[in-house]
């Protein structure tokens, strides 16, 4: 961003100057031609006509490219997010498949059906993708869970003389068993499955390769672990198998919103997981691999794929199906011990760039728009032209007359420059008649110069919005803003308190970590701000360390100021009154929570999780989490849990360190309700005496930082800015 130069000639905003150029350029420049109703009739349409012929040539450039650009970046986001959740739902049935073994090698008692059953359904609901779970017997028998729509059913074979008795329960209220099907003589036998022969040849986990199971017909893979002899020379107690089949696994890696389809499958182009809506495509005999899937457009993709990737690579893959146009990645699923897997994510051309395909549409339709509008605007100033020319004159009068009047109500002096980033500046400066310190952050045009016209207005709005939104809020705890307006030269600037301090970030960055008696008080008086803009139905959306203050004023110490609500949005507000463009995350990734980052509505608790993001850096001079990329990042705080507080500081009091990880659950409904609730579960808490944090405490350590100084004479422009409202 461009800085402002000191000189004088630069920065001197006023608005006298401006209008002796208006008079001397309205009394003697002439342009008769363009001043006449005909010529305004034939340069109007034709100045707007060519803007819109100017305009449709920039999309089909500049606008082109960055569309299918922002499609890519939001295809490899989407690939990754995917990728992290079928990996993670792997990563679960090898866990619930050691956890059932353990369970099995504890020599239950397995003649309680009930009970064994019970503690499967325990161990597997809400795995991702899992079908169901068994324990195969080493005379051929077979006692597990299987997963239906309507829930859980106990799976039974009781092998015998004349062939094996299979029963399918379900367990009744009063924890009977219920058989709904019963089947006699069925040739079956565990330990002739692949899944047991492999498991019995192996002493660690296996993965089977594709095949249908005997239950449902259904192509799946099983995960499968012997029970160690009871002696040496003796066989297996048995084997333990978790199934994975095609249909709940593709169902698992599906959520609402996703770019495109994903697939599943393995380096023979065996399918493992599809989405529902391909289910139906699959050969109901046999294994279904690439070959035999009956789709075009993905027979197409699969053929395109150049080379399957390895490690963490992503091949990009593009094919056209009666001339549609498809792309997607190829991506290697890496499992420690585990298959080869590769995910597929499969989009249409409409999905990635249909956006500025129907951008195209209507831009020829706004052009011929523009030049019919131009028309008509040529013929209503030619007639508005002379009824202009009498108000000229008593116009510029009230111009000057509001000038004055503004002059009247206050300018401020910009001193010093004290901080630039984003599209904006703080200055310190001081009013000119009261000679009060301030803080004065502000926006000129030629800091703008290079930007968009459609971002310089969302800035614009945003930083009108911030004042307001900062103004019309209370709270001791929140920035108090002293003045807001627009210089002559079009540069927007508010006025606020002048902070003695310094934010979060810098806090423990310089002084380290912080205690839990101090951390509680920050806590606190920051949830006051928000508990009060969560009343009014606004939320701050971008919490973070540096968007909180720690500050002395006047005798008092450790006044916390909540700034910068520049990203603040009314909750559930409709769409047309939303600040930012549609599928874009605003925020700050390493304090974002999951809702913010996928782009779901938001509540007071979204704030919450970014506090307690604030809280960890707070605690233990590290953010939650820590990745290469904000891509990366956002994932993270989706799918992962960050690592425990009190893993990172020991020191950290474990009721302080339990509310801290609530505010950073996933799901919102399991953090606290609400601002003030969580303020009451802060103030209830016993913090041990070393980590408590007294008034005297706190003098103390202000007593050692440097007290912010006046802007000295030196450092003073020769003539400062004098910014003037215009109200």
């Amino acid at each position: 961003m461009s800085s402002i130069s000191p000189k004088p000639r630069n920065l001197v905003v006023t608005g006298g100057g401006g209008g002796t150029r208006h008079d001397s350029m309205a009394g003697g420049l002439q342009l008769p031609f363009i001043a006449t109703p005909l010529g305004l009739m034939i340069i109007i349409p034709l100045l707007v006509g060519g803007a819109a012929a100017a305009a449709l040539f920039l999309y089909h450039g500049t606008m082109s490219t960055g569309v299918k650009e922002m499609a890519g970046a939001r295809l490899n986001a989407d690939a990754l997010v995917a990728k992290n959740r079928a990996v993670s739902g792997l990563g679960q049935a090898v866990k619930l498949l050691d956890g059932l073994h353990d369970w099995a090698d504890g020599n239950h008692d397995l003649s309680q059906v009930v009970h064994v059953a019970r503690s499967m359904i325990a161990m597997a609901d809400g795995r991702p993708g899992v079908y169901q779970i068994y324990l195969g017997r080493p005379e051929g028998g077979l006692l597990g869970v299987t997963l239906r729509n309507d829930g859980w059913r106990v799976l039974e074979v009781v092998p015998g003389s004349t062939g094996a008795r299979r029963t399918v329960s379900r367990i009744a209220a009063d924890g009977s068993l219920v058989a709904e099907k019963i089947e006699e003589q069925v040739a079956y036998d565990a330990r002739l499955r692949p899944w047991y022969q492999q498991a019995v040849a192996s002493p660690g986990q296996i993965w089977t390769a594709p095949y249908r199971f005997a239950a449902t017909g259904m192509p799946g893979v099983t995960l499968a672990r012997q029970i160690a002899p009871a002696a040496a020379g003796q066989p297996p107690r048995g084997v333990v198998g978790v199934d994975l089949d095609l249909a709940t696994f593709g169902d698992f890696l599906h959520r609402d919103g996703d770019l495109g389809r994903n697939i599943v499958f393995d380096r023979d182009r065996n399918l493992i997981a599809l989405p529902a809506d391909m289910i139906a495509m699959i050969p109901p005999e046999g294994l279904p691999t690439v070959a035999n899937l009956k789709d075009s457009i993905a027979q197409a993709f699969f053929a395109a794929i150049p080379a399957l990737p390895t490690g963490d690579a992503m091949a990009m893959v593009r094919a056209s199906v009666d001339g549609v146009e498809y792309g997607g990645l190829v991506q290697a699923l890496q499992l420690p011990a585990g298959p080869e897997w590769f995910l597929a994510q499969l989009a249409s051309r409409d999905a990635l760039v249909g956006v500025a395909d129907r951008a195209k549409f209507k831009g020829l339709l706004g052009a011929a728009i523009a030049v019919v509008i131009g028309t008509l605007a040529g013929l209503f100033f030619a007639n508005l032209l002379g009824r202009a020319k009498r108000q000229v004159e008593h116009e510029r009068a009230r111009a000057r007359a509001a000038e004055a009047k503004a002059r009247e109500l206050g300018s401020y002096n910009l001193i010093k420059k004290i901080g630039e980033g984003g599209m904006g500046q703080v200055w310190i400066g001081e009013h000119r008649m009261l000679s009060r310190p301030a803080a004065i952050k502000l926006i000129s045009p030629t800091m703008m110069a290079n930007v968009p016209p459609e971002e310089v207005d969302e800035i614009r709005k945003r930083f009108e919005q911030e004042a307001r939104v900062t103004a019309s809020l209370r709270a001791r705890s929140t920035v108090e803003l002293y003045d807001f307006g627009v210089a002559p030269d079009g540069t927007f600037f508010y006025v606020m308190e002048l902070l003695d301090g310094l934010d979060l970030r810098d806090l423990v960055e310089k002084h380290g970590p912080q205690p839990a008696g101090r951390v509680i008080h920050i806590l606190s008086s920051a949830l006051t701000s928000l508990a009060e803009a969560h009343d009014r139905g606004l939320l701050h959306r971008d919490i973070k360390p540096e968007n909180i203050f720690v500050c002395r004023r006047s005798d008092e110490v450790d006044v916390v100021k909540v700034l910068d609500f520049g990203l603040v949005r009314i909750a559930k507000a409709p769409e047309n009154a939303r600040l930012t463009a549609a599928g874009m995350i605003t925020g700050t990734p390493a304090t974002m929570a999951p809702e913010q980052a996928t782009g779901k509505d938001l509540d007071g608790r979204s704030d919450l999780y970014s506090l307690g993001c604030v809280a960890c850096w707070l605690l233990t001079g590290s953010d939650a989490f820590n990745a290469d990329s904000a891509i990366e990042l956002l994932a993270k705080h989706i799918n992962e849990r960050p690592q425990p507080l009190r893993e990172r500081n020991e020191a950290v009091p474990e009721e302080l360190a339990t509310l801290i990880e609530a505010c950073l659950e996933k799901d919102p409904a399991k953090r606290p309700p609400d601002a003030r609730t969580l303020i009451l579960a802060l103030e209830a808490l016993v913090i041990p005496p070393g980590q408590t944090w007294t008034l005297r405490r706190a003098s103390t350590w202000w007593t050692m930082l440097p007290k912010r100084e006046a802007a000295k004479p030196e450092e003073r422009s020769s003539a400062p800015i004098v910014l003037t409202a215009q109200l």
